[in-house]
């Protein structure tokens, strides 16, 4: 794809210059140019605040096909949590795992899993029953081990 996508309308400025180059420049502005402002969305935004939460499926769809096409991994894994939490099939979920990972692998947040977890959304709920003892940062780690038994 050699075009950018302007604020205004999402359709291409009629320039030449390469994706690479579009991506640079918007990076040095920081943010991509289809992200339109009111997504709200930067590095510090935490899936757990759904920021799309509001945007009709279909909205959410056209952002993550602009995500893949920018190269875009934190936008695309908004998109895909988001469409995740609402319950989408999981092929449809691993597909777009699958295109973001391929496409958007440098930019895609640690937050992202690389493949589809059920049980996701239960996770969220019972995380959220955690409080934290004193003042400050603290995290949650969830890791899946994926082994089998011996015996």
């Amino acid at each position: 794809m050699n075009t950018c996508w302007t604020p205004a309308e999402g359709k291409s400025d009629g320039r030449a210059e390469t994706r690479a180059e579009c991506l640079e420049g918007n990076f040095r502005a920081g943010v991509l140019a289809y992200n339109a402002s009111r997504l709200r969305i930067d590095v510090k935004t935490p899936p757990g605040s759904r920021p799309l939460q509001n945007l009709a499926p279909a909205d959410i769809v056209n952002h993550l096909q602009r995500a893949f096409a920018a190269a875009d991994g934190l936008i695309g894994a908004h998109c895909i949590h988001e469409l995740w939490m609402r319950g989408a099939m999981s092929i449809n979920i691993e597909r777009a795992l699958e295109q973001l990972w391929a496409c958007a692998a440098a930019s895609v947040p640690e937050w992202l899993p690389m493949r589809y977890i059920e049980w996701l959304p239960e996770a969220y709920e019972i995380a959220l029953g955690f409080r934290a003892a004193a003042k400050g940062r603290s995290n949650i780690y969830l890791v899946l081990l994926d082994f089998i038994d011996p015996r």
